[in-house]
């Protein structure tokens, strides 16, 4: 016999308001209805609160290694404040403004970074400024007061010392009228000390004026042919003679015009 097809009416007859009942084939059992319910509640989509979150692991931003910028030139400049200095013929007060122009020159051959240190030598070493921006110093006419003695082998040895700490390129630069005749570091201490200096790249440039004899910096290991000279007797002399030492290729040494321009012909004697 022919069943009658379902109506709305008699499916909703049937199964009365158990929605799972329309899911089910007709005669399931309670039990079957329960299951096939459970099973299909299984299966419903996740919510949002019971989604389960992706974890991630952060990650780092790249970056390029930064290389360490180098260090800032360092040029110390020993003076002769002596007695004597007080009679140089080219006339102290101008020497001493030649001295000021030239030390201002120093971030032009070095650097804009580069660093000065400004000492003073007669019978003992006045340290007026160490390892300060060149281009923000400018000396005194105090701290170049003549008087006393000169010690230019104390003031070269403690130079040195100093400059073996610096880690960046240094170069040493001292300027005196006389012999030396107050240092306790003999020329022998120091010549060891200046081998020890030049094995670590340290420059120097001896400018002797008047009285000063470059014999006795060869005895201290100065290489006079290359990185020392004579200066002439004007005050231009002298701010000539810095400034070639400031600017000095090591490589090449004190050049013939370096010599010429710090010396000056017979007519300027």
């Amino acid at each position: 016999m022919h069943k009658a097809a379902d109506t709305p009416s008699t499916k909703r007859a049937r199964d009365g308001d158990n929605p799972a009942a329309s899911l089910l084939f007709e005669g399931a059992t309670d039990a079957q209805l329960v299951a096939e319910l459970a099973r299909r509640q299984s299966k419903k989509p996740k919510t949002t609160e019971e989604e389960t979150e992706i974890k991630t692991e952060p990650v780092e931003p790249k970056t390029e290694p930064v290389e360490p910028k180098p260090e800032p030139d360092l040029v110390i400049v020993l003076v002769d404040q002596s007695g004597s200095m007080q009679a140089f013929p080219g006339g102290w007060d101008e020497v001493r403004s030649e001295v000021k122009k030239s030390i201002q020159k120093i971030p032009e051959e070095r650097g804009e970074t580069s660093l000065v240190s400004f000492w003073t030598f007669n019978s003992d070493l006045t340290k007026h400024a160490t390892r300060v921006p060149a281009a923000d110093f400018v000396p005194t006419d105090p701290m170049m007061q003549p008087e006393g003695m000169t010690a230019w082998r104390d003031a070269v040895m403690s130079a040195i010392e100093d400059a073996l700490t610096h880690p960046g390129n240094t170069r040493i630069v001292v300027f005196t009228d006389g012999e030396d005749n107050r240092s306790t570091t003999t020329p022998a201490a120091l010549k060891v000390k200046m081998d020890e200096a030049k094995s670590r790249g340290i420059d120097f440039t001896f400018l002797g004026a008047e009285d000063a004899k470059l014999e006795e910096a060869a005895e201290a290991g100065i290489d006079v042919a290359r990185h020392a000279m004579r200066v002439g007797k004007r005050a231009k002399h002298v701010g000539c003679s810095l400034r070639a030492a400031f600017g000095k290729q090591v490589s090449v040494g004190l050049t013939p015009e370096d010599r010429a321009t710090a010396f000056g012909s017979e007519d300027e004697e």
